[in-house]
């Protein structure tokens, strides 16, 4: 992983590939893989596999992600 933003119960991380990965607390679905599960290891995003994720980032109640 070479980018890492942490939130209150979950983090998004980014692969050197551009492969977006979620991982922690989900009971509001918020790490986007469809479900309620908490994941305690990274999963791949499958919604945004096509894409290079170049920056991550975490405000108070938001996170943000970048396309290029």
């Amino acid at each position: 992983m070479v980018l890492v933003a942490c939130g209150w119960r979950h983090t998004i991380s980014v692969s050197y590939s551009g492969g977006l990965y979620t991982y922690g607390w989900s009971k509001y679905g918020q790490l986007g893989h469809g479900d309620f599960e908490d994941h305690l290891i990274p999963h791949r995003l499958e919604a945004l596999r096509e894409n290079f994720i170049s920056q991550v980032t975490f405000s108070v109640f938001m996170e943000l992600i970048m396309i290029s």
